[in-house]
């Protein structure tokens, strides 16, 4: 093949790309060297745009300018069309999802030696839950932003089949393999043969079983755990005195749920939110604490919580205790977190949700446990303890394989790209 295809794993949290030169699916340097990049943005107000840990940089040192992340699981909802202040411009979000892509493209242009054309990118099993039509409208959304960037020839490949494809790319014999693939903004699931002898055909139709996905991840596990430890320090949950009511009343809880959503919290920074929240200040409780908020509202700090809390996330992954640091809010302000009581509660439902979306791929597949030989496990909330114990437990005799928790989606997308663009 003449002419170099790439892969590009666009995530919610972090995202890759690889290039197929040579016979050979590799990562490609998209940061310094670094072959991953956060799928973060920041915009200053001199309009000049940043990414990835340079975006997270120059937000923490406190720039000018607005900072986003996450923004792929707006992809087929209604905010993907709207706009967002940056300074006193207004700034399309398709257009802020391409200016990061095409950041990616550079790299691999450059990597390649030759502007690309041609690219298979990844994609949850559903952008959108229950919903055929939205689903489709986010993957044409995506395409239309994609092309924009350059690329001519565009191709979808659900991201656990690309990581099904990492995998067989290492066998020896036949697997029935079910790829667990828990990323960022969604978790998918596919049931797969997969065999060295088949890897380099084109359809592979026949080989897949069974393909499922929810909108659970990584951002959700986050935003449970802010309003359970976080949200509570800001007011979350508390009351006011309201003008005519016969008894207090709850301070208004989307304050708090879209501050602990990470793609939402750049939608409070205006001076609707700042007048809501000083007229609430005037009735409130305990005020002291809905100060905090507003504290976090007007020095646009929101994203700093969030990265906090995820710190907090990681941390009680390997011990049961930690301080959530929320200094930056007010001085002194540590918060005690541990395993037990907060993060295990946190996530009881997001596994329960998880092992029924398991079960749902094998019954569509019509496969017991029992059946399934291997699993491969990718995406970053497969390294928290309680998630992987929960979806590993009723396959005891399945081989388990880890693989890279960031890297494995986007070296399969190249490969499929590497076959599909012969």
């Amino acid at each position: 093949m003449s002419t170099p295809v790439c892969g590009i794993d666009f995530g919610t949290s972090n995202s890759t790309a690889g290039l197929f030169t040579g016979g050979t699916a590799k990562l490609c340097a998209l940061e310094g060297s670094e072959n991953t990049i956060p799928s973060a943005i920041f915009i200053d107000d001199d309009s000049t745009r940043s990414f990835g840990r340079a975006a997270v940089k120059a937000y923490t040192r406190g720039d000018d300018g607005r900072f986003m992340r996450a923004l792929k699981s707006i992809l087929g909802t209604d905010l993907a069309r709207e706009t967002t202040r940056v300074g006193t411009r207004q700034v399309a979000f398709t257009d802020i999802l391409a200016s990061f892509i095409g950041d990616i493209k550079s790299h691999v242009d450059a990597q390649a030696g030759q502007e690309l054309t041609s690219a298979t990118i990844g994609r949850p099993v559903f952008f959108i839950d229950g919903d055929k039509e939205a689903d489709q409208n986010a993957q044409n959304m995506l395409e239309d932003i994609v092309k924009s960037t350059g690329f001519q020839n565009v191709t979808f490949l659900p991201e656990p089949l690309a990581a099904a494809y990492t995998y067989e790319d290492t066998l020896k014999k036949e697997e029935l393999a079910l790829i667990i693939d828990l990323g960022g903004g969604t978790s998918d699931f596919s049931l797969i043969r997969l065999s060295p002898k088949n890897k380099h055909k084109e359809n592979r139709a026949e080989d897949i079983l069974s393909n499922h996905g929810v909108h659970i991840g990584g951002t959700d596990f986050d935003k449970v755990l802010s309003l359970m430890c976080a949200m509570p320090e800001l007011g979350h949950k508390g009351l006011m005195r309201a003008p005519f009511a016969e008894k207090d009343i709850e301070i208004a809880p989307w304050l708090f749920f879209t501050l602990a959503t990470w793609p939402k919290i750049h939608t409070l920074y205006n001076q609707k939110t700042v007048r809501l929240v000083e007229d609430t200040l005037n009735h409130a409780l305990e005020p002291d604490k809905l100060e905090r908020y507003l504290n976090v509202l007007e020095d646009e700090s929101g994203h700093t919580l969030a990265m906090k809390v995820e710190e907090t996330k990681i941390a009680l992954s390997a011990s049961d205790a930690h301080h959530l640091d929320m200094n930056f809010v007010e001085k002194g302000l540590n918060v005690p977190v541990s395993n037990s009581q907060h993060l295990k509660p946190s996530l009881m439902d997001s596994c329960e949700a998880l092992n029924r979306t398991v079960q749902e791929t094998l019954d569509d597949a019509g496969v017991t446990a029992e059946q399934v030989s291997s699993i491969f496990l990718t995406g970053g909330s497969t390294k928290l303890p309680m998630i992987r114990e929960s979806l590993l437990k009723p396959f005891p005799h399945a081989h388990v394989v880890t693989g890279d928790a960031f890297g494995s989606v986007g070296v399969g997308l190249t490969l499929h790209a590497s076959r599909y663009f012969k």
